[in-house]
């Protein structure tokens, strides 16, 4: 039996990108009241023909910053299924339906696809990488007002938790969260990178990381960096801090 495998790819960055043999172009759309429709072009680096699904999901975020992805109607996608020669480059077009009734930007994503050719289409390959790729879709209000917070710490079983807030009215990409521990002298003890994603509008991201409680840390300095190149920091006291599980009035 032929053995098969779906790579997922999802992007972060505006570049060209190529899958095993799709090469797709932008990798980010944005659309607007004035650019209600933009395009796509994919082309085919294979030598062999290829077949192509594209699908449109409204993404969502959780409370835990957690994707959520729903199919809908209103990113319009021509054409939806595609063949694809060896070399050959078509163009997708892509576009919103209905707008957003308000100066919040909604997000979607797209996936494009490659669909197996049937058994017997395709001989000789023994393994093939089938490319799913996720495209990111904004809908953007007339003006951008971006607004990231960092809410108050906690401590609870050895961890320090913590979120990151987008109160603003467009995504922000996070390009890493920063977390440093300091003694009573200002000397640096702990350090902690983590690696970020997208933060859409209105959502939140919950941070837990491990973290010792034997008093050497008396300072904590949380700084999020974004891919705009702008940073928001925010330094906390360990005694501006909630430690579950101990009197925190003393």
């Amino acid at each position: 039996m032929k053995k098969l495998s779906l790579v997922f790819l999802f992007v972060l960055m505006s570049t060209p990108i190529w899958g095993a043999n799709i090469e797709i172009n932008p990798v980010k759309i944005f659309l607007d009241p004035q650019n209600r429709i933009e395009k796509i072009a994919i082309k085919n680096q294979d030598d062999a023909e290829i077949n192509i699904r594209v699908k449109a999901f409204r993404w969502r975020q959780g409370e835990d910053g957690q994707d959520k992805y729903d199919e809908t109607e209103n990113i319009i996608v021509v054409p939806r299924i595609l063949k694809l020669k060896p070399g050959e480059e078509k163009i997708i077009r892509i576009g919103i339906n209905q707008l957003p009734k308000d100066e919040q930007e909604e997000s979607y994503r797209i996936y494009i696809e490659e669909v197996p050719i049937q058994e017997g289409e395709r001989k000789g390959a023994v393994v093939k990488l089938y490319m799913k790729i996720g495209i990111p879709v904004f809908v953007t209000p007339a003006k951008s007002q971006p607004k990231i917070e960092i809410e108050n710490p906690t401590i609870e079983n050895k961890e320090l938790r913590f979120k990151i807030i987008n109160r603003g009215n467009v995504h922000r990409i996070l390009s890493e969260v920063v977390v440093l521990g300091k003694d009573n002298h200002g000397i640096e003890i702990f350090n902690k990178k983590i690696g970020g994603w997208y933060l859409l509008t209105g959502a939140a991201k919950l941070y837990a990381i491990p973290f010792s409680t034997d008093g050497k840390i008396k300072i904590i300095h949380i700084t999020v960096n974004t891919s705009s190149g702008t940073a928001i920091a925010k330094e906390f006291s360990l005694n501006q801090i909630f430690v579950k599980g101990v009197n925190n009035e003393n």
